[in-house]
């Protein structure tokens, strides 16, 4: 009984503590419109945990542009207008360059590990300095070249296996980044797993500590037996350590001389990094983000192209005019303006990061007379951003023509340069924006120009009545950073056997 007496009266000091820390608002400035909710707790039990976004968008369309909702103590500003992101995020950078805490990873904001997570300071600077350096130092030819050689087996795979597509690009997309860190494609698998455990523990409501925020605060003070929640999170940090030091050490003494990140890491120690697992943690970071960047574009394009055929079409007759009888490459993007139309499409229409990673206010701060509290968590919600129906008619709709014909608002001339993948919003904002954006173009490029130059992909066909199996273009896991779609089923054959042959797949 006294155990349990000591184990309330923490929970209820914890509560206290979380539901004291809200900054004064300054007389005459406005709160921010947005859902009521319940005192402390806000407004968790109206928020789905699935498809969050869709919930989000739908109080935009109620509360503006800039909203702000509770959620167990921690204040969520939600902007959805390009115009006020760029003066938060860009002008006001200073004070939003910042991340939340994680409740689910104590001190993730202040652990050289987490580059994605860590508060705004000399340690953010530095590890993004390095990590700078790292991909800056990747030869072009030779991730064009792991990428082909990975494209090309998953495609084999793809082939014989479709109904594993998820799976398969998740899979393929990992092996590309692993061989480029550790030149070790063969542990995909488990970087798969350790990107997506991470995932999990960054998304409300997955654990007790992201349920119950304040929970944390007896981190240290509380036995581990009564902290299951702890124990799982200490055993992902120790499995992924453990992960990214072996690779780490055996990419350094690989008796190869392909260009690795990890023997890169031993050219730039000037650069910032001297600490052995400091250098692991950039890397094993960098790995992992970039599986993630890479895989999930590529899944909604296929889910796309079963839905959008015509697009299939329209995509592979321009590379067989481009880039006949063999895969594309970064030099030929500037004549596949369908391709990128097709890709920036794919970006739009299921935004990898659809409510934005979250930027952390440093100090109060005043928009056009309304109060940001400190410690708020900024969120750029993509998805309403790409349904702005005065920019794009027809938002929910997949139309790549949208970035190729004059009629429509998003269409910009010359074609060899527009519509581009890289540099838009998606890839984030001010100091935070994502480092591998050239990265990630000429990966989904590859990956996708090569579909299309080699399969056609279609809905599977019920063997029994004929008929074709739905596939539900909104079936999207509930993490809340990253997403991914859940399984779906599809059918995949050769567009040419003589490419393929070609080809040597």
């Amino acid at each position: 009984m006294a155990l349990l007496h000591y184990i309330l009266f923490v929970l209820l000091i914890s509560a206290l503590v979380y539901a004291t820390r809200s900054s004064r608002k300054p007389q005459g400035i406005k709160d921010l419109p947005g859902p009521q909710g319940l005192p402390y707790a806000g407004v968790p039990h109206k928020v789905p945990p699935k498809r969050t976004w869709l919930k989000f968008h739908e109080w935009s369309k109620i509360y503006g542009p800039i909203y702000k909702l509770k959620i167990m103590g921690e204040d969520l500003v939600v902007v959805s207008d390009l115009k006020i992101l760029e003066e938060l995020l860009v002008k006001r950078k200073a004070n939003y360059s910042s991340r939340p805490e994680y409740p689910a990873i104590p001190g993730a904001n202040h652990d050289m590990r987490y580059l994605p997570l860590l508060s705004h300071g000399d340690h953010h600077g530095r590890a993004r300095r390095f990590a700078h350096h790292l991909l800056a130092k990747l030869p072009q030819d030779r991730l064009v070249d792991v990428t082909t050689r990975a494209t090309k087996d998953y495609i084999q795979a793809l082939l014989q296996d479709p109904c594993n597509a998820k799976a398969l690009t998740e899979l393929y997309a990992s092996r590309i980044t692993c061989e480029i860190s550790w030149g070790n494609p063969t542990v995909a698998q488990k970087n798969v797993e350790t990107a997506w455990a991470l995932m999990h523990h960054v998304s409300p409501g997955a654990t007790p500590l992201s349920k119950l925020p304040f929970l944390s605060l007896a981190w240290d003070l509380l036995p581990d037996f009564l902290q299951p929640w702890k124990v799982n999170e200490l055993a992902r940090r120790a499995s992924e350590r453990e992960f990214w030091l072996t690779e780490q050490e055996k990419a350094r003494y690989a008796n190869n001389d392909s260009f690795t990140l990890t023997r890169e890491t031993y050219k730039q120690r000037d650069k910032g990094i001297s600490d052995e697992e400091e250098a692991a943690n950039s890397v094993g970071m960098l790995t992992v983000i970039g599986s993630l960047l890479l895989a999930t574009p590529v899944q909604s394009f296929l889910i796309a192209m079963c839905h959008h055929p015509e697009w299939q079409v329209k995509g592979a007759e321009e590379l067989d005019r481009v880039c006949p009888g063999r895969l594309p490459t970064p030099s030929d993007l500037k004549d596949l303006p369908v391709l990128r139309a097709i890709i920036r499409e794919t970006h739009r229409w299921r935004p990898p990061i659809p409510i934005g990673a979250p930027h952390a206010s440093e100090q109060d701060d005043v928009y056009n007379g309304y109060f940001i509290p400190k410690k708020s968590s900024v969120l750029a919600l993509a998805w309403t951003i790409e349904r702005d129906e005065s920019v794009f008619p027809d938002p929910d709709s997949f139309r790549p023509e949208r970035w190729l014909e004059p009629t429509w608002p998003t269409y910009k001339e010359p074609l060899t340069i527009y519509p581009q993948i890289k540099g838009h919003h998606g890839f984030g904002w001010g100091n935070r924006m994502c480092l591998g954006q050239d990265f990630v173009e000429i990966v989904n490029m590859i990956m996708i120009g090569s579909l299309l130059a080699c399969c056609s992909v279609a809905k599977k066909r019920d063997p029994l009545t004929g008929g074709e199996i739905e596939i539900d273009t909104m079936d999207y896991e509930p993490f809340t950073i990253f997403v991914r779609p859940y399984a779906w089923e599809m059918e995949a054959k050769p567009r040419s056997e003589g490419l393929l042959k070609s080809l040597d797949l």
